[in-house]
């Protein structure tokens, strides 16, 4: 099975659930209730917020035959959907690489439309990754959004509204996506992910920054586990406040100046939860952020932010790693004491 099949199937695996956004549930249940449909949408929002999965569940309240809230999932269209099998639904899965939606798919695209829906009122198309068509590609579109016929629907996600030309982006209703609440997040990942134990999922959710597709991305990178373990040590070092034991978190990384900047990265934001529980914000319930934060007071987390983000500038340059070990140990250690 291809890479492009296995994330479709994960999609309709999962496409019952879809955490936060309530706002853009709201318009597809408004739209469809209210048979108040265009012909042409744009979902964009940053990558792993589960656009794809909306376009889903917004094509399958289109396409729903039950009754009450749409969609049923329970329906011969909704279990088709979930089945990839609904001969109404057309998915073009664009690649992220520029120019990687061709003229001659837009054309398909154009001769199929006017074929009238195999056993539905509508026809949908969901294409993903829209920024990427080529200008050819584009031109092609355009024409398609001025001449769509009644029973066509176009599903397109971007990152952005301004990643599509304006002839195009001012013909389609844009719905956005923001990031979720941590509640969500860690919902979610409970739920998909019960092997889990509660600290490992407060520490995706620190890294998540409200971002789902980010946080199971990252159960599942192998070097996920270690990058815990080390941002923990770093941790443990800094509530000890003693400096061998921080230069000894450190020295794992004298010859990985890229997992070095990682590990940073995410120290940075277990930094930021400290600031949130200090400034009664945050309802992380991770022990190890919770300790850091009896550790630390308000302006030495702030000023080991400021001083975390220096670092990772830095490491940007060619400089001895041996030397911006013994910087970084240096710094955090007067930024505690």
């Amino acid at each position: 099975m291809s890479k492009d099949k296995n994330k479709l199937m994960d999609i309709l695996n999962y496409q019952k659930d879809f955490y936060g956004n309530e706002i853009a549930l709201k318009i597809i249940e408004n739209t469809v209730n209210n048979n108040n449909l265009s012909h042409a949408y744009l979902i964009y929002g940053d990558d792993g917020l589960g656009k794809k999965t909306f376009a889903y569940r917004f094509a399958a309240a289109i396409l729903c035959k039950g009754k009450g809230i749409k969609p049923c999932f329970e329906c011969s269209s909704c279990n088709k959907l979930i089945n990839n099998s609904h001969p109404d639904i057309k998915v073009v899965l664009g690649a992220e690489a520029k120019n990687s939606i061709h003229i001659q798919t837009v054309r398909e695209i154009r001769s199929d439309c006017y074929i009238k829906p195999n056993e539905s009122d509508k026809k949908i198309y969901i294409i993903t990754n829209a920024q990427n068509m080529t200008i050819s590609a584009y031109n092609a579109f355009l024409k398609t959004l001025e001449e769509t016929p009644e029973h066509a629907v176009f599903l397109l996600t971007a990152n952005n509204i301004e990643a599509l030309p304006q002839t195009i982006a001012s013909r389609l209703t844009p719905i956005e996506l923001f990031p979720i609440s941590d509640n969500a997040v860690r919902e979610c990942i409970s739920k998909r992910h019960p092997e889990l134990d509660d600290e490992t999922i407060s520490n995706i959710t620190v890294m998540s920054k409200g971002n789902l597709g980010s946080a199971l991305n990252r159960i599942s990178d192998e070097n996920f586990s270690l990058l815990i373990k080390n941002t923990e040590n770093l941790c443990e070092s800094i509530i000890s406040k003693k400096e061998y034991f921080i230069l000894k978190s450190l020295n794992v990384y004298e010859k990985d100046r890229l997992s070095l900047i990682q590990m940073l990265s995410q120290f940075t934001d277990c930094l930021r939860e400290v600031m949130l529980i200090k400034l009664k914000s945050s309802d992380i319930k991770s022990k190890n952020i919770t300790r850091l934060a009896s550790a630390l007071t308000l302006k030495q987390t702030m000023d080991l932010i400021e001083f975390s983000q220096e670092v990772k500038l830095k490491l940007d340059t060619n400089v001895k790693m041996n030397l911006m070990i013994a910087y970084i140990c240096g710094g955090i250690k007067k930024i505690i004491d």
